[in-house]
């Protein structure tokens, strides 16, 4: 089996902000650019990551004021880097056993991108499991061939994101028995 790198399947064009960055500026570019992250910077070392998930634990659930606070107040820091040339198996395990959805990705010590749990869902379902619910990656199989059509695996349907424990891959996509036609899985 062929292993699939980290560069392969990463976002490319992390967007940044300054640490001195307000909670709502964050928010905001989040929600223009469509994303759930920002990567947070000091001049120009990255210095933290601030997600979703840390504006809503950390600001509105706390009832702080998001234009008052700063990015370098909330950030996830240090970070847990991956490297292009790294396996995605090995990211995931690494995403599993740190609790993180996403991992800033590295080219010679410079960032080039990020990872996140549903780029790795998109090559391969049963890997976003493992970083959801910790399950172990010598789990039967979990490295099977990805071409095979008929090969069945429990996961989220890229289609209409829906878990399901029969996806077949059909033309790269991991797909449920829904979203293939309603045919016999």
């Amino acid at each position: 089996m062929e292993y699939i790198k980290v560069g392969d399947v990463m976002t490319a064009n992390v967007i940044s902000m300054s640490v001195n960055d307000t909670v709502k500026q964050a928010a905001c570019v989040m929600r223009d650019n469509d994303i759930g992250s920002v990567l947070v910077m000091k001049s120009d070392f990255a210095e933290g990551i601030v997600t979703e998930k840390d504006v809503i634990n950390k600001v509105v659930a706390e009832g702080g004021n998001p234009e008052k606070i700063k990015l370098k107040d909330i950030m996830s820091s240090p970070l847990t880097l991956a490297g292009v040339d790294d396996y995605v198996e090995d990211a995931a395990i690494e995403m599993r056993d740190k609790n993180i959805r996403r991992m800033p990705v590295t080219d010679e010590k410079k960032i080039v991108g990020i990872i996140t749990d549903s780029d790795i869902s998109r090559y391969h379902p049963a890997l976003r499991l493992l970083i959801e619910e910790g399950a172990r990656l010598d789990a039967p199989g979990i490295h099977g061939y990805l071409g095979e059509e008929e090969f069945l695996v429990e996961g989220v349907c890229e289609n209409c994101e829906n878990y399901t424990e029969k996806l077949r891959n059909i033309d790269g996509r991991w797909l449920c028995k829904e979203c293939t036609g309603g045919g016999m899985l």
